[in-house]
């Protein structure tokens, strides 16, 4: 199964991500969870860490208690740099839901935050990216998400 890169960015819908998480788990996917601070006012990065098992990454200049992996994986024995451990290791990077600032900052090839710090901006944008009235409980978007 992949393993799955979510950034929630600001915004009433980032409690959307939290089904998503839910349901991409039960699927077998292996998701970690990037949060921008907006996105903290919104919902509490203990939601998404009482689902994974595993921290919730807030910040490029904090430890990852996990060493870059994902739930199930072995973390490495050395210290890497975990935001960009976590990253390379990824299966797919999603952002979702996107606010209207986030999409832009990605569009513009803006990194000031660390969900835009590992986007590569596709031609089709849109298959990175869901706005935040585009999601559904029910959706199954992230099929829709390329592999990176």
């Amino acid at each position: 199964m992949a393993k799955v890169l979510l950034g929630v960015s600001g915004g009433i819908a980032a409690y959307k991500a939290v089904e998503f998480v839910r349901l991409a788990t039960a699927a077998g996917h292996s998701v970690r969870v990037l949060m921008t601070a907006s996105s903290r006012r919104f919902i509490g990065a203990d939601t998404f860490e009482g689902i994974l098992g595993a921290p919730v990454l807030t910040s490029e200049f904090e430890r990852d208690p996990m060493r870059g992996a994902f739930p199930g994986e072995e973390p490495p024995s050395h210290e890497p740099i975990g935001h960009l451990a976590v990253a390379e290791s990824a299966d797919v990077f999603l952002v979702a839901p996107a606010s209207a600032n986030t999409i832009a900052k990605l569009a513009s090839g803006q990194a000031d935050r660390l969900s835009g710090r590992y986007v590569h901006v596709p031609d089709d944008i849109r298959d990175l990216v869901r706005r935040a009235e585009e999601i559904e409980a029910s959706d199954t978007y992230a099929l829709r998400v390329r592999k990176l």
